[in-house]
Formats: C-alpha cells, sequence, structure tokens
C-alpha cells in the first residue's frame, strides 16, 4: 500500500500568497496521556512490542500527542504484535505507514517539517530566513526608454548631493541624452531616470530610432502596343429560301413523246 505525499508548505513560505480554499480549523491542544497496554485474551503482548511501546511513550514526539493520538498508537501495537509475535509480515506495510504520520523515520520527520532543537544550537541559533526580494531591492519603477539601459553600478558609487541633481537635471533639460549623463556623471542610467522623475521632469525617448526599411525598387514596366486593327465583318450571306416557299420555280421541259 503506498503512502502520502509531502505535507502542505508552510503558508508564510510560500511564493504566492493566494487565498486557501479550504478554511482551517483551529482548536485547543490539549496533551494526552500514554495509557497501559490492555491484556489481550489468551495470549500476551511480545516483549519486542512492549519496549517499542515504551519507546514511543519516551521519545520527545509525545509532548505533542493528544489522547487521540495514543489510541490510534495503541491500535498500531496490535499490528506490531502481529508481525513480532505471530510472524504475520503481511501486517508491515500498514505498519509502516501508521508510523510514518507520527515521524517514525528521519524521512518522515522532514515530510511532516519536525527539526529537533539540537540541530538550531548546532548551527548557532535558530535558522535565519532570506530576505524577501521586496524588502532586498525595494520597489520596482519602470521607466521609459526599456530595460536595456538599465544596468547596475559596478562600483558602489558615493551618495548623491543635491548639487549633482541639479547639474542632472539642468543638463537634461538643456537637450543631454540619459546615455551622456550616465557617461559623464559615472551613474546608472536607472539612477538618473529617478532622480529626473523625482525632480518632476518629463522623460524623453532616448533611444536610438530605428533605420527605415528599405523598400526594393519599383520594376519598370514595358511600354504599351497599339491594339491591332479591328478585323473587317464578312458580308453576311444570303439565306436559302426555305422548302414549301411561295419563290418561283423555273418550268420543267416536257421530253417529246416517242410514236409506238
Amino acid at each position: 500500500m503506498a503512502g502520502r505525499g509531502p505535507a502542505p508548505k508552510d503558508p508564510r513560505r510560500r511564493a504566492r500568497r493566494n487565498a486557501d480554499g479550504v478554511p482551517t480549523t483551529v482548536i485547543a491542544f490539549t496533551k494526552g496521556t500514554q495509557p497501559p497496554l490492555p491484556e489481550l485474551d489468551g495470549t500476551d503482548w511480545p516483549d519486542r512490542t512492549r519496549e517499542w511501546w515504551a519507546m514511543w511513550g519516551e521519545t520527545p514526539l509525545a509532548d505533542h500527542f493528544m489522547d487521540i493520538d495514543w489510541q490510534f498508537l495503541l491500535d498500531t501495537a496490535l499490528l506490531h504484535a502481529a508481525v513480532w509475535g505471530a510472524g504475520d509480515f503481511s501486517k508491515l506495510p500498514e505498519l509502516r505507514i501508521r508510523v510514518a504520520k507520527y515521524g517514525a523515520t528521519p524521512e518522515d520527520r522532514a515530510r511532516l517539517r519536525i527539526q529537533f532543537a539540537d540541530a538550531d544550537a548546532a548551527d548557532g541559533g535558530s535558522p535565519t530566513r532570506a530576505r524577501p526580494a521586496v524588502e532586498r531591492l525595494g520597489r520596482l519603477v519602470s521607466f521609459p526608454g526599456g530595460a536595456a539601459n538599465v544596468v547596475p553600478d559596478p562600483v558602489r558609487k558615493p551618495r548623491s548631493t543635491p548639487a549633482e541633481r541639479k547639474k542632472v537635471t539642468a543638463a537634461y533639460r538643456k537637450g543631454a541624452t540619459i546615455p551622456e549623463l550616465a557617461e559623464q556623471f559615472g551613474r546608472a542610467p536607472a539612477t538618473l531616470r529617478a532622480w529626473l522623475v523625482a525632480a518632476g521632469v518629463k522623460l524623453r525617448d532616448d533611444r536610438k530610432p530605428r533605420p527605415p526599411a528599405k523598400t526594393p525598387p519599383a520594376k519598370k514596366l514595358a511600354p504599351k502596343t497599339s491594339a491591332a486593327p479591328a478585323k473587317k465583318a464578312s458580308p453576311a450571306k444570303k439565306a436559302a429560301p426555305a422548302k414549301g416557299s411561295a419563290a418561283k420555280r423555273a418550268p420543267r421541259r416536257s421530253r417529246p413523246k416517242r410514236e409506238a
């Protein structure tokens, strides 16, 4: 039987802060007490199962068990006894899944996000969490001119002074471009744009204009020739007289009769 997948990620460490579709129910925690192994009819608990049950009571994980958790582990003890007492190894898959729910192995504890306090002490305190990008970089602003001119300073420059900002603003109003000011004052273009925006200056688009697209030359058309002379229409043929018409026919010549 397959086990369960990894436990849900802590919402505070998620990159996306979407609202959870299933609300979380918060209840009060009441620490439970480990009950003794009950008497079995006609048999006794194996010694290995008694040691296993005592081990669960001494583990630091037991500090977070409620009474319902101990009842679940008590049912698990029956499977443990069947494996070690009767040799029924068919119960091993179910036994493995049940103890994994309570962090029996290092892999199970990692899946349940369980970390021992000794590990933090060995590292010199509680684990430090990396600051989010918003705290490290601040709020990003998009300026005209595209991102191609946004180049970070290779060496950290000293802080600017009001006099330097006034010089940059005056030079820009006189027609200087952002790349020219960046080369003159040794500042990144993004820094200069931020100064100009703070001073209320409307930024221009200092990008180089694209060359006009080359159009293919027009093809020369051949001169038009004069139209051929129209053919003369042939005279219409006279229609033959229709049979039975009233047209006069030539009289037939009668042959002379022969004498007998």
